[in-house]
């Protein structure tokens, strides 16, 4: 056999000096902060008055309030509106009807925050996977 005259120097692999983050650690990342932010919206709901503070939110209680006593979907009780659209209202409704307060609505909403961030972070992670 021939000897070779010159050899093929070793091939290193070089590292990038920039640490990497594995997508488990941000997902693991990403749940802590979403935790942290309920537990920070349950406090936050209890520091809040229990009355409504702005006039949207007048609105839609009052509208909620005369859903849930039979006045139909009305801001004075007497008069329909269609100033408001009913979602939100059918949404606050429910709650009080299951003996929430303002404090309830609160921090309901602050988990459907919570879940819906989730999914995103789901989704992405999900849509950023290699498919084969």
């Amino acid at each position: 056999m021939k000897k070779l005259l010159f050899r093929s120097p070793p091939v290193y692999k070089v590292r990038s000096m920039v640490p990497t983050i594995s997508r488990l650690s941000l997902r693991t990342a990403g749940i802590i902060l979403l935790s942290f932010y309920l537990f920070a919206g349950v406090i936050y709901s209890f520091a809040l008055p229990t009355e409504g503070r702005f006039s949207d939110e007048k609105e839609y209680l009052q509208l909620s309030g005369n859903l849930l006593h039979g006045r139909g979907y009305s801001m004075d009780g007497v008069h329909p509106t269609a100033m408001r659209p009913p979602g939100y209202p059918l949404f606050l409704t429910a709650i009080e009807a299951m003996g929430g307060g303002m404090v309830a609505m609160r921090i309901v909403q602050y988990f459907l925050f919570a879940g819906t961030a989730r999914k995103k972070i789901d989704a992405e992670a999900f849509l950023s996977s290699p498919v084969w």
